[in-house]
């Protein structure tokens, strides 16, 4: 006997007809068959999302009397699904079957088809009584705003830092400095405040210098995830203005080996790079090892060379992982090494030199430099380790992932000096232990609401040792915090609510001169005693806390949906902002802490409007920002001018760390036409403002406002994808409070394209990407770069991937 039943995918809102076939045992008499009364709210597995994987899972199950799956059995399909399959199955729930009047057992098969997110099979036509799973779930929509950024998107910015591979995301821009490194903007915040999370780790580093980019191995990234607004439940208070995630790629769920290399050279320094992987599985053990390797000389402008940014970069790291039937056991290590010189035109040695730098359009030198590999002093060098162990249950109640892991980065900056052979005068070694516990227990049904709960716990120690010239305290630092997530998933809207406290405890160890250069100022806080002849210890203890209210509405499943939340947070001041007191080459500003910093408390809410039809995709985020006590890095002021200080090293900008009450706001978003045609066309912009609230204007290093426009032709072999973007001028801080004025608007044509084709059974991509095709000359307003010279000229690259 066979029952037709009509499974609709509330979550989505699909109303695709789905039957289940029925091979109960034989029974005799009339037969009812059962009815199904509640369908189950399903989702597409995190983990098939990554390879873009579709398939059909068959599931046999027994309906009990009381109309409850007593058990289901997988029959056939991709293990990956397996998990969900069996979870949905069970949250099935019918009216008994019955014969003659009384319920019996029933017995029948259902079949999943699992498809990513607005991608049909090609090729595939899948039977009527299929239930298609889309990742657009409820269970995977979050309030916030993410853009993913697959591999493949990532392999055409590989020779780029972090910051600048993302930049095209609608709010994304980027600030740097003296070197040919960046740090990423999200909606106007810094890298203070957004929380960059590697393979589960939360990314620890000197966060202090305009050039101390993110120690990210660019050629390790499979995916990148970028939330913007606040996450400061999950992710804590330097997470409240987003988060960036990288996942590294999947290792094999086949047993053999398959490896990757990628290889390529960039017009602009000259670049060069390659890198390997090797990845292995056999049975429940898996493995990778991957290197590679990026060589630069110096960048240039369209009209001069930028002397002394010439760049060496390396990176090694492997990865072993053991899968048991209750615990996974992943091991990671790797290494980053970046030296890179630092911009010879940043050094002024007089105010006079220093203003005439400000006002010429070319730098005094810039006839003198010449472009080739060596690098010079002054220039940076730091060198990243990290390792960790992640230990995953999996028990009948939900998942528990158990992680450690130690950071040690080690800088050193060196200023130039007459002796070639003297070594460096500021060296910077933190060490950092995390140890996270995240908890995720199995959704419970209530009729057809599934209500989805974790709760989490972390840890993190931090020592700061630093040698050299007056600049940072050594320091430790121990934070602990925890949190829980709760959110119920209806039939076409979701609601979530968050809480979290943290805790940090902060000692800072003066030096006989920092303290007495604090003590000038009237700056020492009371809570400083003597720790030794000639240290003096300074403890601070910070509490706070963090609530998130969020949900998702699908107004119009698959069509029209709004997203929201409101939320408060609190960011604890970093000891560098408190006590930071000199000069540093990779940080060519005089800058001066305050002891005395409160802690920053937010309140914000976002909105996001998306519509979706069958020729266009829009998204469009509203967002305002309260954040009391917001450290704000900028000029210094005093009778109503900016300030300068000549040291031995030169004469320098003067920036103070300083609290006001600030208000960010703005809007972002794109706008995508024909997508998933083989011509598509994205448009996305971003509006951003910061204001002070006291006396109610702009902040210096507020972000200008961009837009960018990209269209293109692809089929499955090839693509080329021209665009251009506006950045515009930031015209709305007062001139007074700034150094310079704010450069001019600028346009940039770009072109990327890429040919993808097999030789011998492998895989072969070509990419070329073109930047400033133009040659363009312009400044950029988030880069300290401005004040001395314009920004990098003209670049081609072209890249070759292999997959075997």
């Amino acid at each position: 006997m066979s029952l037709m039943i009509v499974l609709l995918l509330v979550s989505m809102g699909y109303a695709e007809p789905a039957s289940v076939t029925t091979t109960s045992p034989e029974i005799g008499g009339d037969v009812e068959p059962p009815v199904l009364l509640a369908q189950a709210v399903l989702h597409y597995p995190q983990e098939a999302l990554k390879e873009q994987l579709h398939g059909t899972v068959l599931v046999q199950v027994l309906i009990s009397e009381q109309g409850t799956i007593g058990k289901a059995t997988i029959l056939s399909g991709e293990s990956l699904f397996h998990e969900e399959a069996l979870t949905a199955a069970k949250r099935l729930q019918f009216q008994p079957a019955t014969q003659n009047s009384k319920p019996i057992a029933y017995q029948t098969t259902i079949e999943f088809h699992f498809s990513p997110p607005h991608i049909e099979p090609k090729g595939e036509d899948h039977p009527s009584h299929s239930i298609v799973v889309s990742s657009d779930s409820l269970h995977n929509r979050s309030s916030h705003v993410e853009e993913r950024l697959s591999e493949e998107t990532v392999d055409a910015h590989r020779q780029t830092d972090l910051a600048r591979s993302i930049e095209h995301v609608a709010g994304v821009q980027f600030a740097s400095g003296a070197s040919n490194n960046a740090k990423p903007l999200i909606r106007g915040q810094t890298e203070r405040r957004l929380q960059i999370i590697g393979d589960g780790i939360a990314h620890a580093s000197q966060k202090w210098g305009v050039d101390h980019a993110p120690e990210i191995d660019m050629f390790d990234v499979g995916e990148i995830r970028v939330r913007k607004g606040a996450e400061a439940v999950r992710y804590g208070g330097d997470a409240i203005g987003g988060v960036i995630l990288i996942d590294s790629p999947s290792l094999p769920t086949f047993n053999g080996i398959k490896g990757k290399v990628l290889t390529g050279v960039a017009t602009n320094g000259q670049k060069v790079f390659t890198m390997g992987r090797l990845d292995g599985r056999q049975g429940s053990w898996a493995g990778r090892i991957q290197g590679n390797l990026l060589s630069s000389e110096d960048l240039s402008t369209p009209t001069y060379i930028l002397g002394n940014t010439a760049s060496q970069v390396w990176n090694l790291g492997s990865v072993l992982e053991h899968q048991g039937s209750l615990l996974d056991v992943t091991l990671r290590v790797g290494h980053h090494h970046n030296q890179s010189g630092v911009f010879y035109g940043m050094r002024s040695e007089s105010p006079s030199e220093f203003e005439q730098q400000l006002t010429s359009t070319r730098p005094v030198q810039a006839d003198l430099w010449s472009a080739d590999r060596s690098i010079d002093k002054p220039f940076q060098q730091v060198d990243h380790t990290k390792g960790s162990a992640l230990f995953a249950f999996d028990p009948s109640w939900g998942k528990v992932d158990l992680r450690y892991a130690y950071q040690r980065n080690d800088r050193v900056e060196s200023e130039p000096s007459r002796n070639s052979t003297a070594s460096p005068q500021y060296n910077f070694l933190l060490h950092t232990h995390t140890l996270d516990l995240h908890s995720d227990h199995t959704d419970w049904m209530f009729g057809t609401t599934e209500i989805d709960f974790d709760w989490g716990l972390s840890g993190k120690v931090q020592d700061n040792i630093y040698t050299g010239l007056p600049l940072i305290p050594n320091y430790r630092q121990f934070d602990l915090g925890g949190y829980a997530m709760q959110r119920a998933i209806f039939s076409q809207a979701s609601m979530s609510i968050g809480a979290r406290v943290d805790s940090s405890l902060q000692d800072a160890y003066l030096s006989q001169d920092d303290y007495e250069a604090h003590a000038r100022r009237d700056l020492l806080p009371n809570d400083c005693e003597q720790y030794s002849s000639q240290v003096t210890q300074c403890t601070t203890r910070y509490n706070g806390h963090a609530l998130v209210l969020g949900g998702v509405w699908q107004i119009v499943p698959e069509s029209l949906e709004i997203r929201g939340d409101l939320s408060t947070g609190m960011r604890f001041p970093n000891v560098d902002e408190r006590y930071l007191l000199g000069a540093a080459p990779s940080f060519p500003v005089f800058a001066m802490g305050d002891p005395n910093l409160p802690r920053e408390e937010v309140r914000s809410a976002t909105m996001t409007f998306g519509y979706r039809n069958h020729w266009m995709a829009l998204e469009a985020s509203g967002y305002f920002n309260q954040i009391d006590n917001y450290i704000n890095f900028a000029p210094s002021v005093e009778a109503g001018s900016v300030q300068n200080v000549t040291l031995a090293q030169g004469t320098f900008p003067i920036y103070r760390f300083q609290s006001v009450d600030a208000q960010f706001y703005g809007v972002d978003g794109q706008w995508t036409l024909l997508e998933d045609r083989p011509v598509e066309t994205l448009i996305t912009g971003a509006v951003v403002r910061a204001l002070d609230s006291s006396s109610n204007q702009q902040l210096v290093g507020t972000p200008p406002d961009t837009l960018r426009l990209q269209t293109g032709w692809q089929t499955e072999l090839w693509s080329i994808q021209p665009s251009v973007s506006w950045v515009g001028r930031q015209s709305r801080v007062p001139v007074d409070l700034d150094f310079a004025p704010a450069p001019e608007a600028f346009w940039l044509l770009n072109l990327q394209a890429s040919w993808q084709h097999t030789v011998l059974s492998q895989i072969l991509t070509w990419n070329i990407q073109a930047e400033n095709i133009f040659n363009t000359q312009y400044r950029r307003y988030t880069s300290l770069l401005r004040y001395y010279a314009d920004a990098p000229g003209r670049n081609v690259q072209l890249s070759l991937t292999t997959i075997f």
